[in-house]
């Protein structure tokens, strides 16, 4: 599995959990959410939670915008490079911050 890649580990191991056509028809709705990251889902569910008649629209795949190269991403490695911290700190100590 490229950990590298920008998608999260959740959507690379299984797949997307949902996913939806697009709209073809008006919808009607008391509230229309536009976009579907992280922002627009938490407001999307807060305002199911309250009894609101909510529709959620987003031009990609939900969770697929920024979300996803900012949130829920798994990193193999850390900011700094194996050698450098084994420079600084010493080989174990280094070895032991990448384990």
């Amino acid at each position: 599995m490229d950990l590298k890649s920008g998608y999260p580990f959740w959507a690379v191991r299984n797949g997307l959990m949902h996913a939806f056509p697009p709209l073809e028809k008006d919808l009607n709705c008391e509230v229309l959410v536009v976009g579907g990251g992280i922002s627009g889902a938490l407001i999307a569910d807060e305002l199911c939670a309250h009894g609101h008649g909510v529709a959620l629209i987003e031009q990609r795949d939900i969770g697929w915008g920024s979300t996803a190269a900012s949130t829920a991403l798994l990193q193999y490695e850390i900011d700094t490079h194996l050698i450098d911290l084994a420079q600084r700190y010493g080989e174990n100590a280094a070895v032991q911050a990448y384990q």
